[in-house]
């Protein structure tokens, strides 16, 4: 069961802080919009191994005058907004519609967000477009849905992301 927007305030209401900060402003029928922090990250290697780390990754933050994502480039971002994920919940990520109609996407099928979770939520970004687009910080970039689950899990999630508070580059 998806949570609609009066089941999300219910929850606010309750003081589970589901997102911080909040802003109603960003609620829409039966999701938050969440917005681009300034923070990205590129990776800056050769080739990545899977099941080797990573660490060659250049951390900008997008200035004033924006980012330019060139056509077919991935980033690591995150949003403004921190999550927390109750355990009767599990929450799911989308880019939002009208920055998927320009070509951007914000996750590379990898949107759901597992009860127990507590950050930032990193955001692969890819350019699908012929043409650079311009980004900037405070962009809604992407929308979070809320799922009822029928019981809690009995493992909630606790792993190597856990209150990320900037991009995270893949970690085995």
């Amino acid at each position: 069961m998806v949570l609609s927007d009066g089941d999300i305030l219910e929850y606010l209401s309750m003081g589970v802080s589901l997102i911080s900060p909040f802003n109603k402003g960003n609620l829409g029928p039966s999701s938050v919009d969440l917005s681009l922090d300034s923070n990205i990250g590129i990776y800056h290697c050769d080739i990545i191994e899977i099941g080797q780390e990573c660490s060659s990754i250049i951390k900008k933050k997008i200035g004033h005058n924006g980012y330019l994502l060139q056509p077919k480039n991935f980033i690591l971002a995150s949003t403004i907004e921190e999550v927390n994920i109750p355990l009767q919940l599990q929450g799911f990520i989308e880019t939002k519609g009208n920055i998927a109609r320009a070509g951007l996407q914000v996750h590379n099928c990898d949107g759901h967000i597992d009860p127990g979770f507590k950050g930032k939520i990193t955001l692969e970004i890819i350019n699908n477009n012929i043409m650079p687009i311009k980004i900037f910080s405070g962009l809604p970039i992407c929308q979070i849905f809320f799922f009822k689950m029928l019981n809690p899990p009995q493992n909630p999630y606790n792993g190597k992301y856990q209150k990320q508070s900037e991009p995270t580059s893949y970690l085995p």
